[in-house]
């Protein structure tokens, strides 16, 4: 497993074709904690602040850019299921 404060990140992000750089420091990353697990912000502006936060230049596919920040804050790794496989 890789770990977001000691391996090297993904600096670019590939969305519908397209490459998108991404604010790749640890401090966005600390940021986007904070702020996620804010109270006073509400649910509603979390994901517009966390695209303004990651890319200096936000995708047209909104949901697309999103889940491309989920993949990025697992370095680029695939979203682990919780199964095992046999």
């Amino acid at each position: 497993m890789r770990n977001i404060l000691i391996d090297e990140l993904p600096r670019s992000i590939r969305i519908k074709g397209k490459e998108y750089a991404i604010n790749w420091g640890f401090r966005t990353a600390i940021l986007y904690e904070m702020m996620m697990l804010d109270n006073e912000v509400g649910p509603d502006e979390k994901p517009l602040l966390a695209l303004n936060l990651f890319y200096p230049v936000i995708p047209d596919d909104w949901q697309e850019a999103l889940e491309g920040i989920q993949w990025f804050y697992r370095c680029g790794e695939e979203e682990r299921t919780g199964k095992k496989k046999a």
